[in-house]
């Protein structure tokens, strides 16, 4: 089961987009206003009611089994990528990646120690910088979020984050805590999931940026 998790994934989505479809909204008049360069929409009465998703045990069943086998899948113990993704030692259940930066800030650690008047100069400067980068490696393996229950509060926090990262701003066209009410608790869960892996990696992809970051304000 373990192995095949994203197989699992990219299956569960095509299901996903159909039930989606089954569960659209209702095709009705919007009304967009424009006040002070944002736009705020008018939802029609269908969508400010209370609403319950519209699945089948079957399907539940079927996406608990998938969030069980995501969850239960090796992963690094501090980036927290999955094992389909890096290869995971299994003596230190680390990456490769987070392995090399284990043994950078052990070494750092300890000439930080032999060397404490030299910590805070420049020749202390890429030790710091080792501590701070595998720390973030670390941290990132915290957010898990997704293997709890999920709120629309939480899933619209996590997709304004995403949007904020990748066009700029941290702007919402509509209230999309009133669309995540129609989802389960499992598709909330699944879906979280699948934001929090898209912002990893964004984070990923800058975390030497955000290394040095901390290593600057360090030596302010």
């Amino acid at each position: 089961m373990k192995h095949h998790a994203l197989t699992r994934l990219n299956t569960f989505y095509g299901v996903f987009v159909m039930s989606g479809r089954k569960t659209s909204l209702e095709k009705e008049t919007r009304t967009v206003a424009k006040t002070k360069n944002k736009r705020y929409i008018s939802h029609p009465a269908s969508m400010t009611k209370e609403v319950t998703s519209v699945t089948t045990p079957e399907f539940e069943e079927h996406l608990s089994s998938l969030l069980a086998a995501i969850e239960n899948q090796e992963a690094c113990t501090w980036c927290g990528r999955p094992s389909d993704e890096v290869l995971i030692d299994l003596s230190t259940r680390l990456c490769k990646r987070c392995q090399r930066w284990n043994r950078e800030e052990i070494a750092s650690l300890q000439w930080q120690q032999n060397n404490p008047d030299l910590k805070r100069k420049e020749r202390g400067v890429p030790y710091e910088l080792a501590i701070q980068f595998a720390q973030l490696c670390r941290e990132e393996g915290q957010f898990q979020s997704w293997k709890g229950p999920v709120t629309n509060c939480q899933l619209e926090d996590e997709l304004e984050t995403l949007t904020e990262r990748l066009l700029g701003e941290r702007d919402k066209l509509v209230d999309t805590r009133i669309i995540f009410a129609q989802f389960s608790d499992a598709q909330r869960r699944l879906l979280m999931y699948l934001l929090r892996r898209t912002n990893l990696r964004w984070i990923q992809h800058r975390r030497l940026d955000f290394a040095r970051d901390r290593t600057r304000k360090e030596f302010l």
